[in-house]
């Protein structure tokens, strides 16, 4: 089958959606069939041309995958209008390059306006007269909006209306969790036939922890390293993280808080914590570097903004509990995070927004070893038998093969193996 995979983010961006999609799309190429990646000059997180690529269009053939990448606006600071625009730059370059001659595309969103533009080639032309095409969704806009205060009233009105439309359009879409199905279903009107759940994976190969890894990063053995990996930016709150770092220090408890990774909020917050002894950033590090700095630290962290309980499922966690180590949650006790933490069993969750009780959460964790690597096996327990990429797979491809072969209405549904299907709920 010769399948288009339409992403404004793909490898080699490390974070947020790319790496799922690149994982993805070599597994539908290793099952043999002909992929053709449609995406952006490589910019995210930190909102600028990766050295080597662009700016123009390119086309590679990277192991047997057809990887056209396109010209975008790329703003140097991304406010919510520049993102919009940047968003609609890269779905309008994609929505005249084309499919290719695809007999299946698939969309990712985020970026929502980016697939909504893009996917129009298809929205428009009667069902039996083009490719099906699939959603893939990773957060939702219409949350996003609500919970962060960024857009409300007519804005955020608008917004659902073009959410709702691309998915209502779509032939399928493959919603990463069940609360965001249970969204998607019951507040943007799309047809429970025609919704599927699809867990993200650990897209990292997990490896045990050397001691050498600690030292080289300039961490003492003596202090109680916790570490956040992933975006810097306004979902995420790091605001409450820095705060904590003075707490700790003003307190000389042996704790350091470590930000790696890049974000639009990166400069605010390292000028917040400017002479803060207790927190370290940490550019964004290559795969073969990524895992083991995970490894070396002795508890990873969420943290989102306090009224976020709903717009996202970090992509951060897959990777986290693949080290066995313990996942701290700064977070709603009532989110989709908070929710996956307590079903894998790898974390805690405390309050967000609560700098005080992270920190004592902290100090708690750090004097219970035993209680730590309890959560720590949990989570690769769970990651090992909920998290597969092979199962992931295997179901996009049965999707993919029942939207060809069957009715166009979305009645054809997509089911886990039997060993995945009870528990497979997020």
């Amino acid at each position: 089958m010769r399948i288009a995979v339409v992403s404004l983010h793909y490898a080699p961006e490390p974070t947020g959606n790319a790496p799922y999609v690149a994982d993805l799309v070599n597994g539908l190429a290793s099952a043999g069939h002909d992929v053709t990646v449609i995406t952006s000059q490589p910019f995210y997180p930190g909102w600028q041309r990766y050295k080597g690529y662009g700016p123009g269009r390119s086309a590679t053939n990277d192991s047997g995958v057809n990887v056209i990448r396109l010209r975008h606006y790329i703003p140097a600071r991304p406010t919510a209008l520049k993102r919009l625009i940047s968003e609609l730059t890269a779905g309008a370059a994609a929505f005249v390059e084309g499919l290719h001659g695809a007999d299946a595309a698939i969309f990712v969103s985020p970026a929502m306006f980016h697939a909504a533009l893009a996917s129009r080639r298809l929205s428009w032309r009667p069902k039996r007269s083009r490719a099906p095409w699939v959603v893939w969704v990773q957060d939702l806009y219409t949350l996003g909006v609500k919970e962060t205060g960024t857009a409300g009233g007519r804005a955020a009105a608008a917004i659902s209306r073009v959410e709702s439309s691309m998915l209502r359009g779509a032939d399928r879409v493959v919603s990463i969790h069940e609360r965001f199905t249970r969204f998607v279903i019951d507040s943007l009107g799309v047809s429970d036939a025609k919704v599927a759940t699809i867990r993200n994976w650990s897209h990292i190969q997990a490896s045990a922890a050397d001691p050498a890894d600690r030292d080289s990063l300039g961490w003492r053995r003596d202090e109680y390293v916790v570490l956040h990996a992933g975006n810097q930016g306004l979902k995420q709150g790091l605001a409450n993280v820095v705060e904590a770092a003075k707490i700790a220090e003003r307190r000389a408890l042996p704790i350091r808080f470590v930000l790696l990774g890049d974000g639009n909020q990166r400069e605010t917050l390292e000028k917040m914590g400017q002479g803060v002894s207790t927190i370290q950033f940490l550019d964004p590090l290559p795969d073969e570097l990524f895992f083991s700095t995970l490894t070396a630290a002795d508890a990873l962290l969420v943290n989102e903004l306090p009224d976020v309980r709903e717009m996202s499922v970090p992509s951060k966690l897959t990777s986290y509990f693949a080290t066995g180590l313990p996942v701290i949650a700064s977070t709603h006790r009532d989110s989709v995070t908070a929710e996956e933490i307590e079903r894998s069993g790898g974390g805690v969750v405390v309050d967000g927004g609560n700098p005080d009780e992270l920190v004592r959460m902290i100090v708690e964790l750090s004097r219970d070893p035993h209680r730590s690597a309890a959560l720590g096996a949990a989570g690769l327990r769970y990651r090992q038998e909920q998290l597969g990429r092979d199962v992931a797979i295997t179901k996009f491809l049965a999707l993919l093969d029942g939207m060809r072969s069957g009715p166009r209405d979305g009645s054809s549904r997509v089911t886990a193996p039997p060993t995945q299907q009870t528990r497979d709920h997020g």
